[in-house]
């Protein structure tokens, strides 16, 4: 996956380059990073403090946060406990001007009967209704690896393609490891590729042998753009020189290599990089990884060669502390000043948790220059529930003017309780149908017989802060039940049906 992880990266380069280009190292020294480093500097560097997009990237819509990498629910490290999922998200904005929380969009999760994501249905509110906009179908293999992630779009009437939308194709070979990332684009009625990763493994060892990067240039018309060839590795499997190639004139063309070496423990220690210059190899730059006891990461210092001087000269620095849990505290970024000869920061990014551990705040921060400290710049402020998941999450950036923290996103996460990956099934929301919806809280429940055979079923209302709000065992006649919410406030809330190990979730509303 670190070709996945690396293309992100790189895009997330592309949106955020003004920024990027004054306070953090080269797109090229990004995809240098091991995928775990780069994966979590991703995450932490994902607010940006320019808020080109509305919102701050950090709070991007449903859509655009499909484009810019996985939401964070479950547990703030982005995997619920083994017990849970997240079945919906609920995304409010901020406005101004009503001084008051509107709705934005709400995302809906179908898994299948081996607890993988298949369908992401995303809804967006137009002032009255809530109304279908995209979703987002996946597939996967016999070993729950995922082939085809596709989106689509409704039009009105059903589910279509419009210009923007992507698909991506994976494939696997028998050993399970990755051959093929595929990205497509809808574009004039078609699919069109966009790009492509196809990896190759040494057939005795099964180690990574090449990565080769087609990209399309023009869409439709996908052409080499560079390689990557991992030519020896160590006992353990960890590799040791990496070739880098560009493809010039319809050759591959040599451009760099890297060299790595790693610790007792088996840690990468230092990524040597080196240029041809002629017959021989030059000195370009380097990593330098440290890691404290645990083996966490604790400082990522980059340097290059300076000709010069004929020594290495610092570039960039990467700072990380914890927690006695093991949970990441702070992450410094700095740039080497060479006229004090000292480090200078950059941006950091602080976290803070609750007595469990539960992550509850990230707060972002970037050193402003001409005043010589830090500066506030956004912050995501998390609510965690009874069992350790991501209950809420709030979006706020700083205001210089006002000094003041201002509001702009909330995002309630739904969770359901699962043992099993083969005890649970997700039942199409079509099998249920609620009558009058919306109503003054006395609803009428019709249940497909097929999809809930049994008399009994448990009911569970959640509001939309997360909180249960009614849990209750309704036996009905044949398969219609009756449901007395009228002692609830008016409001939306979503409706839990379960029966036998048969769950369907719906979304109900009071009106007083």
């Amino acid at each position: 996956m670190k070709s996945v992880l690396t293309l992100c990266i790189f895009l997330y380069c592309l949106i955020s380059s003004p920024l990027f280009s004054q306070t953090y190292p080269s797109a090229e020294l990004w995809k240098e990073l091991p995928p775990e480093v780069a994966g979590e500097l991703y995450e932490a560097l994902r607010a940006s403090p320019s808020g080109e997009v509305p919102g701050g990237l950090a709070a991007p819509s449903a859509h655009l946060a499909r484009h810019l990498g996985a939401w964070q629910a479950g547990r703030l490290d982005g995997n619920p406990p083994e017990d849970y999922r997240v079945i919906a998200e609920y995304r409010k904005r901020w406005d101004d001007d009503q001084a008051g929380w509107v709705h934005v969009d709400s995302v809906e999760y179908t898994y299948d009967e081996r607890n993988n994501r298949i369908e992401s249905l995303g809804r967006v509110w137009d002032g009255t209704l809530w109304v279908r906009s995209w979703r987002e179908v996946s597939t996967y293999n016999a070993d729950n690896q995922r082939t085809s992630s596709t989106e689509e779009s409704w039009d009105g009437a059903g589910w279509g393609h419009e210009y923007g939308d992507s698909q991506i194709l994976s494939e696997y070979n028998e050993d399970g490891n990755i051959t093929l990332f595929y990205r497509r684009e809808w574009q004039d009625g078609g699919w069109l590729d966009l790009y492509k990763y196809v990896l190759a493994y040494d057939p005795v060892t099964g180690n990574l042998a090449s990565e080769t990067f087609l990209w399309a240039f023009m869409p439709g018309n996908l052409e080499n753009d560079n390689r990557t060839l991992f030519t020896s590795y160590d006992g353990e499997g960890n590799p040791l020189l990496l070739i880098g190639q560009s493809w010039e004139d319809g050759e591959w063309v040599t451009d760099w290599r890297q060299s790595r070496e790693y610790d007792d423990d088996g840690n990468l220690a230092i990524q040597l990089y080196q240029v041809p210059d002629g017959q021989d190899w030059t000195d370009d730059r380097r990593i330098i990884y440290t890691y404290n006891s645990e083996g966490q990461v604790t400082d990522i210092t980059g340097q290059y060669w300076d000709a010069d001087a004929q020594s290495w000269a610092f570039d960039y620095r990467y700072e990380y502390e914890y927690n006695n849990n093991g949970d990441r505290t702070l992450l410094t970024v700095s740039n080497w000043e060479e006229s004090t000869a000292s480090w200078l920061g950059a941006y950091r990014n602080i976290a803070e948790y609750d007595e469990n551990f539960n992550l509850t705040l990230q707060w972002y921060q970037y050193w402003n220059y001409d005043v010589g400290f830090w500066v506030n710049s956004e912050r995501n402020i998390y609510t965690p529930d009874a069992n350790g998941n991501t209950s809420t999450r709030e979006y706020q950036v700083w205001s210089v003017d006002e000094s003041a923290w201002q509001k702009r996103s909330h995002t309630t996460f739904y969770y359901e309780v699962f043992v099993g990956t083969e005890e649970v099934k997700i039942v199409d929301p079509s099998a249920v149908a609620i009558s009058p919806n919306p109503g003054s809280g006395l609803f009428r429940i019709q249940l497909d017989a097929d999809a809930f055979p049994g008399a009994e079923v448990q009911l569970s209302a959640f509001n939309l802060t997360g909180q249960p709000a009614r849990s209750l065992w309704v036996a009905g006649a044949g398969n219609t039940l009756d449901l007395d919410l009228s002692g609830l406030a008016g409001g939306t809330y979503i409706l839990q049906i379960r029966q036998d190990g048969r769950i369907a979730v719906k979304k109900v509303v009071v009106v007083k």
